[in-house]
C-alpha cells in the first residue's frame, strides 16, 4: 500500500497524509513549548494515535515513537562518511540516500517500506510504500522522525558565535524556529581528539 505525505508550505511542521484514493487518513502537527521537538499524529477524525518525541541532549540522536502505548526508539547510527538509522526493538534498519530523501526500511534484508520524495512547487511530498499494512503507522512515524532529525542536522551546518565557556569547552546555542539544540566544542585536552558534540 502507498501513502502520500505533504508538508504544508509555511505550516511550521504540519503534514497531511493521504491514501491511494486521495482520502485524508492521517495528519501530523508539531507540538510547541516542549523540551525537545515533538510531533503528534492524528487520524482523519482528529484522534491522536501516535507521537514522535526527540530525546534532548542524547547521543546518538534518538526519537521515541509512541503508538498505542508502546514506545520504539529510533536511533541515528554514527559514521564519518555515511548515515543510517535503527529501530532495534523490531530489527528494522533504515539506509539510503537521505539527502535525496530516497531510502528504505528493511528487516533481515527484506523491504518493510520505501520512501521517495516528489518535488512540488510548494512544500515537500513523499511517497511511502509499505509491504505490510500493519507496519504502515510505524513506518510513517519513522519517516516523520527522520525528517525532523535531518531538519535539525541542517540547522547546525552553520555554527553561531560562541556564547560562553562550559567546562573548558565552548557552548553554542541555536536560534530561530528550533531552539532545542545545542552543541559543545571540546578541546583535545578534555575529550580525546576533540570536536563538536551536539544535543537536541
Amino acid at each position: 500500500m502507498t501513502f502520500y505525505l505533504k508538508e504544508e508550505f509555511l505550516s511550521f511542521d504540519h503534514f497531511d497524509i493521504w491514501d491511494e484514493q486521495d482520502q485524508l487518513v492521517y495528519s501530523a502537527d508539531r507540538e510547541f513549548f516542549t523540551f525537545g521537538k515533538k510531533l503528534n499524529v492524528e487520524d482523519a477524525s482528529g484522534r491522536q494515535i501516535a507521537a514522535i518525541q526527540h530525546v534532548p541532549f542524547f547521543i546518538p540522536c534518538t526519537y521515541v515513537l509512541t503508538i498505542e502505548g508502546q514506545d520504539y526508539d529510533l536511533t541515528r547510527n554514527f559514521a564519518f562518511f555515511s548515515r543510517s538509522y535503527s529501530l532495534d526493538a523490531l530489527g528494522w534498519e533504515i539506509e539510503g540516500d537521505f539527502m535525496s530523501l530516497e531510502y528504505a526500511i528493511t528487516k533481515n534484508d527484506a523491504t518493510v517500506a520505501s520512501i521517495q520524495r516528489e518535488f512540488l512547487t510548494l512544500g515537500s511530498r513523499y511517497a511511502l510504500e509499505v509491504a505490510d499494512p500493519q507496519d504502515a503507522l510505524l513506518a510513517l512515524c519513522v519517516v516523520l522522525a527522520i525528517d525532523c532529525c535531518d531538519e535539525e542536522r541542517n540547522q547546525t551546518d552553520e555554527i553561531p558565535p560562541a556564547r560562553q565557556d562550559l567546562a573548558g569547552g565552548v557552548f553554542y546555542g541555536r536560534s530561530g524556529r528550533d531552539t532545542d539544540r545545542c552543541c559543545w566544542f571540546m578541546p583535545a585536552s578534555i575529550c580525546g581528539s576533540g570536536g563538536f558534540f551536539c544535543g537536541a
